[in-house]
């Protein structure tokens, strides 16, 4: 399809994008890949815009808060770079529940480490 999911994403467009998703048109894991968002997730698209509901919506269906996009940038960073407090604490929370699974599946991973 021609849709671009991460304009979707960033406007808002919950009950589309979860259509998509269910779908399979595209994945939480999928990366922007041209343009000035290229590495980007749907997530960081989301985050961008303060689009607390299509991140809400993202992270229920397995999104990475901790995701860096091409620039070394998580959803978080650029949630609280644009002063959209509501979605930061959502991602942190996210991020934190992120950072512990890895930890107890590997706890010779640095907290760091995995936060990198």
């Amino acid at each position: 399809s021609g849709i671009d999911f991460w304009t979707v994403a960033a406007n808002g467009g919950v009950e589309h994008l979860a259509q998509a998703l269910d779908r399979g048109e595209v994945s939480v894991h999928d990366k922007k890949t041209a343009g000035l968002q290229k590495g980007w997730t749907l997530l960081h698209s989301a985050a961008a815009k303060g689009q607390l509901a299509c991140a809400a919506l993202l992270l229920a269906r397995g999104a990475r808060a901790t995701e860096a996009n091409g620039a070394g940038k998580t959803p978080l960073d650029l949630a609280e770079a644009r002063g959209h407090a509501n979605i930061s604490r959502l991602l942190a929370d996210a991020a934190t529940k992120e950072t512990g699974r890895a930890a107890a599946l590997d706890p010779g991973i640095p907290s760091a480490a995995v936060d990198a």
